[in-house]
């Protein structure tokens, strides 16, 4: 559905910038609510990688790498190389990874 795609997009996009411009708990915890939104409207492995990456930001690790993991699955799913998802999960589990 594009309109659902159009939503996943925008917001995910909005959640990204946050993720990359702020520590600030508050709107990262803004960022999380979004991201998680994003994820409810279409199946989007650049959606799942940024939920990822704002529950590592945030502490949530245990929880990053299975979203992380998923992001991996639907990315080689929908036929694409998931290498640099790949090398982003195991930054996540030596805590290497760069924000």
């Amino acid at each position: 559905n594009p309109i659902s795609q159009t939503f996943t997009r925008e917001l995910n996009n909005a959640a990204y910038s946050f993720y990359k411009y702020t520590n600030d708990p508050l709107l990262l915890a803004k960022a999380l609510q979004w991201s998680a939104r994003a994820n409810e409207f279409t199946e989007n492995y650049n959606a799942l990688d940024t939920h990822a990456h704002l529950l590592y930001k945030t502490g949530k690790k245990d929880e990053a790498l299975l979203w992380q993991s998923k992001a991996i699955a639907l990315k080689k799913k929908r036929g694409f190389d998931p290498k640099s998802l790949e090398a982003e999960l195991n930054a996540m589990k030596n805590g290497t990874l760069k924000m």
